[in-house]
């Protein structure tokens, strides 16, 4: 029998298949790198985004800090006034007419808007601000901190519809027929409306914006450690 030997073909050897694997294998290594280049981008451009939103949420918080730490200040200043006026309450009129002058101004002095809650209203409205935030303790917390900002700035705005009924008043006493000015602020401080906020300013509204601003400053630390932006803050 005669044997037919059939010469094997070097299929790798030969050059239109190596042409073929290399495209191949280099189609493949682009592809991965275009993966994975993407993706850095994209986990680069997420954590950056996710770094500004948090930088928003806590500039805001402490923004609203300050301006409770300026409220607290001068309710502190009106309360020393007070303190004289309460100790005389019974002889006003022996009470220099500055100091009634005074009590009276600051029973009617009017804060601004205390805060923008611009930041808390992205924060709580914006599904894609929750996306981007990956820490849920990190939301709870700074959740909480916007809850109690918003209880304090209620009372604020209680404290100053207080104040505009006292103006008012004012404005009448201003127009009335008395001898004097010190007859005049003795009449205004003698009000029911007057005594009711010397009382609450100092029983109610001091010892709770105090409380309220050092458990704020606390948890917005919380946040920022847990962010781990809490030296970035303070170079800051």
């Amino acid at each position: 029998m005669i044997r037919i030997r059939i010469p094997r073909i070097q299929w790798f050897n030969q050059p239109f298949v190596k042409n073929i694997l290399a495209n191949t294998l280099g189609t493949i290594i682009g592809i991965v790198l275009t993966i994975g280049t993407t993706y850095l981008v994209t986990n680069y451009e997420d954590r950056k985004s996710e770094r500004q939103q948090v930088k928003m949420l806590v500039r805001s918080l402490d923004n609203h800090i300050e301006k409770f730490e300026d409220c607290i200040e001068l309710m502190q200043e009106s309360d020393s006034v007070n303190t004289i006026i309460k100790q005389n309450w019974d002889n006003l009129s022996v009470l220099a007419d500055s100091t009634l002058a005074e009590c009276v101004g600051r029973m009617i002095l009017f804060d601004a808007q205390i805060t923008d809650y611009t930041a808390a209203h992205i924060f709580e409205s914006n599904i894609e601000t929750w996306r981007t935030i990956r820490s849920v303790e990190f939301i709870e917390t700074m959740g909480k901190c916007f809850t109690l900002s918003q209880f304090l700035t209620q009372y604020h705005n209680q404290m100053n519809e207080d104040k505009r009924r006292i103006t008012m008043i004012h404005h009448k006493a201003e127009l009335a027929d008395f001898k004097t000015h010190k007859e005049m602020y003795i009449h205004i401080l003698k009000e029911s409306e007057v005594s009711y906020l010397i009382r609450m300013q100092h029983e109610l509204y001091i010892p709770l914006f105090m409380q309220g601003v050092e458990i704020l400053k606390q948890k917005n630390m919380e946040c920022k450690q847990l962010a781990g932006i809490a030296e970035d803050m303070t170079q800051s």
